[in-house]
C-alpha cells in the first residue's frame, strides 16, 4: 500500500458507541482533462470489514474481505479491477462494519479485542492510454456517515433499517452536504496481499418448507449452512430473523448451543424492499422469522458463504449411507472455511483450531481448491508463534488470550498443512515462507521431551469416547511425524539439513518403541493408538494387524476414536488386511458412527458422537456444534482407498497419476466413482472377487497403479482411459 494512502474512520459519537452502526464512505474522483482510461484498480484494506459500491453496483461478489488477521501483525489487502467502472468522472462508495477488528470474537467472548472502532485504507491505481498512470488515495477529503446498517456484529448479527438508507451513494451527483469529512489516523500497519482466500456466495437455497408455530414462521433450508437469509419484504413494519442448526423433539427451534451468540437478524423499513446481511454470517439449516406493523415476507432464500468456492473433487458409490456422509464432510467444511478454517460458524467461537484445520486439510485439499486460504492460515501460524517455539492452538492469536503452550496434533499443523499444500498444489513457497516456523516448532518439541518422549499433555484425542488414549503416545507419534515431514522439507528445499530431522526421527520412533510398544502390544491398547503408531511408522504392519485383529474382535462394535483416530483408522485398517472392516465401519449407522449422524437427520458432521441421543436428547449446550468437519476429516480414506487415487511426492501437482485402491469385497459398497482434478476413476464389483476398474486422465500423464495381491487384466480402451480386469 502507498504510504500516501491514509487510514480513514467515522467519528465514535455517542450514537456509534450505542448502536455500533456500520459507515459509509464515498470520493468523487475526476480524472485528467485529455486523458483516456484504459484500465484501474482499486486495492483496499480494512480494520474491520467492507464493501466497495461503484455506480451503484458491487465491484466484487466477495463477503466480509478482507478478512481475519492477527491485527498485531498484519492486515491484508486485497485488489480488485474496475475498469469497467471507470470515466472521467466516478465515484467509490464503501460501506464498513466492525467485523473480527471491533466486533466479537471467540475465546475472550467479547467485543473490540483489537480495537473501538473500525478503519478504511484504499488506492485507486488509473491506468492512460499514453502509458502514465495515476493514483488516488483514501484521505481526509473522503466523506463518511452512518448508514441502514444500525448494528453489525458476526456472533449477534446485523440491524438494518431502511429509514436511514444512503441508496445512491456511490453515484454521481449523491448529495453529501450532511457527510461529515473522514477522520485520519496516523497508525502504521504492515499490509499484506491477500493469498486468494476470499469469502464469496456460493449457492443461494430455497425453503423446503415453511410452518407457522406461535405466531413465527419457522423456515427449513433442508442444509446446515454458513451464510444468511436474503427476504423480500412487502409493506412497511419490521422483520426479525433468529437462526438455528436443529430443532428438538417437540419441533421448536434449539438456540442453547449458540451459547451467548444471538444470531439475530432485524430489517426495517418504511415500505417494500428486499433485504440481506452483509457484515454477518450465521450456522443454521432453520430461520425463524416473525413479523410486525404491516411488514409481509414475499419471499426467502438462504444465501451460503464459503471462502471454498471452486470444486475440485467428486465422488458417490453404491451405497447410499456413504453417500451421505461424503456430502455432509464436504458441507461443513465449505462452511467452516471464511476465510480461514475454523471450528464451527453458528456459536460464540468460530476459531481457527490448528488441529481441526490440519485433520481436515487433506479431505480439503481433494474437495475443493484451497490453495489461497491455507496460504493464508500458514501465516497467521507463523505470525502466532510464541518465542519459545509452540504454536498456537488457535488463529489468529489474540493478546487478551495468550496460551502459549505447543499440543500435539494441533500444534504439528505448522508442518502438517504446507507439506500437504505443496504435494497437492507444488507450492514451494509456502515451504520457504513457513520453514523457519517448522523448525521452532520441532525445537520446542525437542526441548519438551524427555529422551524423544512427549509429556502427556494437550487435547489427545478429542472427543473420543473415554479419551483413553494416552496423550504421551500420540504425541510422540506426532513428534515423529513432524520430523519427517521436515526432514522431507529440507530435501525439497535442498537447504543441507535433511540428516538431521531424518537422526531425529530415527531417535523418536526408538524411543517410542522402548517406551510403548514392548511386550507385543502398545501400552495404551485403542484403536487410535494403533492407527496413529502405524500411520506415522512407529510400528510395523505385522504387529498393528495383530493387535487390530484383537480389537476388532473384542470391541464389538464400531470405534470410539476421536478427532485423531478416527481420522487415520480406516487407511491404517485397509492397509493391515481389514479392508472390509473399514468399509463396514464407514458404512455403519450404530453408535457411534458418521452413519448414526446421517439417521439422526444430520446435514453435516457434529462435535460430538452424541450430540443428540434419541431419547436422551441433546448433549451439554456449552460444546455441541451441529457443524464440526473434524471427526469427518477421514473422508479422505474416499478418494484415496476406495477411488485409490493418490498424492505423494512421486506426482506433486498431480504431474502423474498413481493409483492404489483398496477394493470391497463385503458387499457394503458395489460400486464407486469420483473425480480429481481432471482424473476420473469408477470401478464396479461384478461378481465376488471380480471388478472391473476404470481410469481416465489427461494423456500426457504418466500412469502407475498398484492393485496389491489382484490379478490384473489391462486394456487401453481410447487415448486417456484405461480399463482392468481385477480378480483375487
Amino acid at each position: 500500500m502507498n504510504e500516501k494512502a491514509k487510514w480513514i474512520r467515522g467519528e465514535a459519537t455517542e450514537e456509534y458507541e450505542a448502536q455500533r452502526h456500520a459507515f459509509a464512505f464515498r470520493k468523487e474522483i475526476i480524472l485528467p482533462e485529455g486523458k483516456t482510461a484504459v484500465g484501474a484498480t482499486i486495492t483496499a484494506s480494512a480494520l474491520g470489514i467492507f464493501k466497495i459500491y461503484m455506480g451503484g453496483r458491487e465491484i466484487s461478489s466477495d463477503r466480509f474481505a478482507p478478512g481475519w488477521s492477527n491485527y498485531d501483525n498484519r492486515v491484508y489487502s486485497i485488489t480488485y479491477d474496475i475498469g469497467d467502472f471507470i470515466a472521467e468522472k466516478f465515484c467509490v462508495g464503501v460501506t464498513l462494519g466492525n467485523g473480527w477488528y471491533a466486533g466479537k470474537v471467540g475465546a475472550v467472548y467479547r467485543d473490540r479485542v483489537w480495537g473501538n472502532i473500525p478503519e478504511f485504507i484504499a488506492e485507486v491505481n488509473v491506468r492512460y492510454s499514453d502509458g502514465t498512470t495515476d493514483n488516488f488515495f483514501t484521505d481526509g477529503s473522503w466523506k463518511v456517515s452512518d448508514c441502514a446498517v444500525r448494528f453489525n456484529d458476526l456472533f449477534d448479527g446485523e440491524t438494518v433499517d431502511d429509514r436511514y438508507s444512503v441508496k445512491g451513494f456511490s453515484s454521481l451527483g449523491y448529495g453529501d452536504s450532511a457527510w461529515q469529512n473522514a477522520v485520519v489516523s496516523e497508525r502504521e500497519e504492515i499490509v499484506t496481499p491477500d493469498t486468494g482466500s476470499a469469502a464469496k456466495v456460493i449457492c443461494r437455497l430455497p425453503a423446503v418448507s415453511e410452518r407457522e408455530i406461535n405466531g413465527k414462521i419457522i423456515y427449513d433450508f433442508g442444509q446446515n449452512i454458513a451464510g444468511a437469509v436474503r427476504i423480500t419484504v412487502n409493506g412497511g413494519g419490521k422483520v426479525t430473523v433468529r437462526y438455528a442448526e436443529v430443532l428438538d423433539e417437540s419441533g421448536l427451534p434449539y438456540f442453547e448451543n449458540l451459547r451467548t451468540a444471538k444470531a439475530t437478524d432485524t430489517f426495517i423499513t418504511a415500505k417494500s424492499g428486499v433485504f440481506e446481511p452483509i457484515f454477518t454470517y450465521h450456522g443454521f439449516r432453520y430461520a425463524i422469522a416473525e413479523t410486525s406493523g404491516g411488514a409481509r415476507i414475499d419471499g426467502i432464500e438462504a444465501v451460503v458463504v464459503s471462502s471454498l468456492e471452486k470444486v475440485t473433487g467428486a465422488f458417490s458409490c453404491s451405497n447410499e449411507i456413504i453417500n451421505k456422509i461424503y456430502k455432509n464432510v464436504l458441507w461443513g467444511t465449505r462452511d467452516n472455511f471464511v476465510w480461514l478454517p475454523t471450528d464451527c460458524p453458528q456459536r460464540d467461537e468460530r476459531l481457527g483450531w490448528t488441529g481441526d484445520a490440519q485433520i481436515i486439510s487433506d479431505f480439503a485439499a481433494f474437495s475443493v481448491d484451497c490453495s489461497g486460504i491455507f496460504r493464508r492460515y500458514a501465516k497467521e501460524m507463523a505470525d502466532g508463534q510464541f518465542e519459545s517455539g509452540a504454536v498456537p492452538v488457535f488463529v489468529p492469536m489474540m493478546k487478551q488470550f495468550e496460551f502459549p503452550y505447543g499440543f500435539s496434533a494441533w500444534s504439528d499443523a505448522v508442518a502438517i498443512i504446507p507439506y500437504r499444500c505443496f504435494l497437492v498444489y507444488g507450492d514451494r513457497g509456502i515451504l520457504e515462507e513457513t520453514f523457519p516456523a517448522m523448525e521452532k516448532w520441532i525445537a520446542y518439541c525437542l526441548s519438551e521431551s524427555d529422551g524423544y518422549i512427549m509429556p502427556a499433555k494437550g487435547y489427545g484425542d478429542w472427543l473420543s469416547i473415554g479419551n483413553g488414549t494416552d496423550k504421551s503416545l500420540s504425541a510422540t507419534a506426532f513428534f515423529a511425524n513432524s520430523a519427517r515431514i521436515v526432514s522431507r522439507v529440507c530435501d525439497i528445499l535442498s537447504n543441507g539439513k535433511k540428516e538431521y530431522y531424518e537422526d531425529l526421527e530415527k531417535n523418536i520412533k526408538a524411543a517410542f518403541s522402548h517406551k510403548f510398544a514392548c511386550g507385543g502390544r502398545l501400552t495404551s491398547d485403542t484403536f487410535t493408538a494403533y492407527a496413529v503408531a502405524y500411520k506415522f511408522g512407529m510400528t510395523d504392519s505385522e504387529f498393528t494387524a495383530e493387535n487390530l485383529s484383537r480389537l476388532l474382535a473384542e470391541k464389538r462394535g464400531n470405534p470410539d476414536t476421536g478427532f485423531v483416530g478416527t481420522r487415520y483408522l480406516p487407511e491404517v485398517l485397509c492397509e493391515t488386511g481389514f479392508t472390509d472392516e473399514a468399509y463396514k465401519i464407514m458404512a455403519s449407522t450404530d453408535f457411534p458412527s458418521l452413519g448414526f449422524m446421517v439417521k439422526n437427520g444430520a446435514t453435516t458432521v457434529w462435535e460430538r458422537w452424541n450430540g443428540y441421543m434419541p431419547g436422551v436428547g441433546f448433549n451439554d449446550p456449552a460444546m455441541n456444534s451441529f457443524n464440526h468437519f473434524a471427526l469427518g476429516a477421514c473422508a479422505v480414506w474416499f478418494y484415496e482407498y476406495v477411488l485409490g487415487i493418490r498424492i505423494t511426492e512421486e506426482n506433486v501437482n498431480l504431474s502423474a497419476v498413481v493409483l492404489k485402491p483398496f477394493l470391497d469385497g463385503s458387499g457394503t459398497v458395489k460400486s464407486a466413482r469420483g473425480s480429481f482434478r481432471g482424473v476420473s476413476v469408477e470401478w464396479e464389483r461384478l461378481e465376488e472377487n471380480v471388478y472391473i476398474y476404470m481410469v481416465t486422465y489427461p494423456e500426457n500423464m504418466r500412469l502407475t497403479c498398484d492393485f496389491g495381491d489382484f490379478k490384473v487384466k489391462h486394456e487401453d480402451i481410447g487415448k486417456g482411459r484405461s480399463a482392468f480386469t481385477l480378480i483375487k
